[in-house]
């Protein structure tokens, strides 16, 4: 396996599939072998597709890493704002006196 821990990855993978709205069909074969979890599922560019994607590699269901994907679209750019909530524990900060 490739990750060990929790991981995730975000970016402009622009691998559009064959239609509106579906990735690249070798693209998400290679995330499956991978066990990587594809979190975007609606249209993230003005033109309908789904071009940017938040995947995580996380084994547990109960505690899921990824959660509340929100896509929104901005006036200033051709790709809309992916947002979510991340299942991480903040850590206080470290104080040296």
């Amino acid at each position: 396996m490739l990750f060990d821990c929790k991981s995730i990855v975000v970016s402009d993978f622009n691998v559009p599939g064959n239609n509106v709205e579906q990735l690249n069909s070798q693209a998400v074969h290679l995330f499956s072998l991978y066990h990587l979890h594809q979190h975007v599922s609606v249209p993230t560019h003005v033109s309908g597709n789904v071009l940017d994607l938040i995947l995580s590699h996380d084994g547990d269901a109960s505690s899921p890493l990824v959660s509340a994907v929100s896509v929104q679209s901005v006036c200033f750019s051709d790709h809309h704002l992916l947002t979510c909530h991340l299942g991480v524990p903040l850590m206080p900060p470290v104080v040296n006196l």
